[in-house]
């Protein structure tokens, strides 16, 4: 009776080796990059956030390790409204997308100004022009006002947000009208752009 148990227990435990594993992946899942996220912590005081050449290693590793979706038609973020500048436009924008690079280090150095900077739009005002291969626009949109004034951080937050939606092929470039802004469009362009 114990040597039948004994070969049951036998037989149960090589069943149990030879039997397959379910694995069990214990690692993070890779999150896709978000240049807003990047943005709010270049202006979080309490975050050391990446450089913008780190940033963009960042985004580009996150493309290598996730599947992207993207097919290179424009997307609408459904917090806001953006539309992205592409090859199949008809019109000249099609060759002024911003490389991602210009186009980080426009949005970083206006992050950096945060709220300290404001500027008087009447009716259009251009940012980062000392950035070759990149322009940030902001312009009156539907709205009465001879002027209306924003900040470097609004104009920041607008570039991440266009990041984030018109981002593909090392390029980027599209505009975007802020819920919170409705009276204000900005773009991000090569538009007049050495």
């Amino acid at each position: 009776m114990v040597a039948m148990k004994f070969a049951t227990i036998a037989v149960l435990a090589t069943v149990a080796v030879a039997a397959p594993t379910t694995a069990v992946t214990t690692a993070e899942e890779v999150k896709p990059w978000s240049w807003s996220q990047w943005v709010a912590d270049l202006m979080n005081p309490d975050v050391v956030a990446l450089t913008p050449e780190q940033a963009v290693e960042a985004y580009y590793a996150s493309l290598n390790a996730t599947a992207s979706t993207h097919d290179g038609a424009a997307s609408i973020n459904k917090r806001y409204l953006s539309w992205c500048t592409t090859d199949e436009q008809d019109t000249p924008r099609h060759l002024l997308r911003p490389d991602v690079d210009a186009a980080v280090k426009c949005v970083s150095s206006l992050a950096a100004l945060g709220t300290s900077v404001s500027y008087a739009v009447k009716p259009f005002y251009i940012l980062c022009q000392e950035i070759i291969g990149v322009r940030m626009i902001v312009s009156l949109y539907g709205t009465a006002e001879s002027v209306l004034y924003t900040t470097a951080h609004d104009f920041a937050v607008a570039g991440g947000h266009i990041m984030d939606s018109c981002t593909w092929g090392g390029t980027t470039g599209g505009y975007i009208i802020e819920n919170n802004q409705k009276t204000l469009e900005y773009e991000l362009t090569k538009l007049g752009a050495q």
